[in-house]
């Protein structure tokens, strides 16, 4: 994304409206940057690391709506 990245915009929604953030699944293909690790793994949100199946998408939609 050219202006915002996906964490400063799960941190815009964060500041907005903090129970959206239950919704979100993170898709990356930067697995080996430790700082985005220790984030994914702090605020404990699914991610999909790329590529990725059609099973893992509806794995974590399904974790979503269960958290909501």
């Amino acid at each position: 994304m050219p202006v915002l990245n996906g964490r400063k915009v799960y941190d815009n929604l964060r500041a907005v409206n903090p129970h959206l953030c239950l919704r979100v699944v993170f898709i990356t293909g930067d697995m080996v940057n430790e700082q985005m690790r220790g984030f994914l793994e702090q605020e404990k949100r699914p991610c999909l690391a790329k590529p990725f199946t059609f099973d893992e998408v509806r794995d974590a939609i399904k974790t979503v709506l269960a958290a909501a």
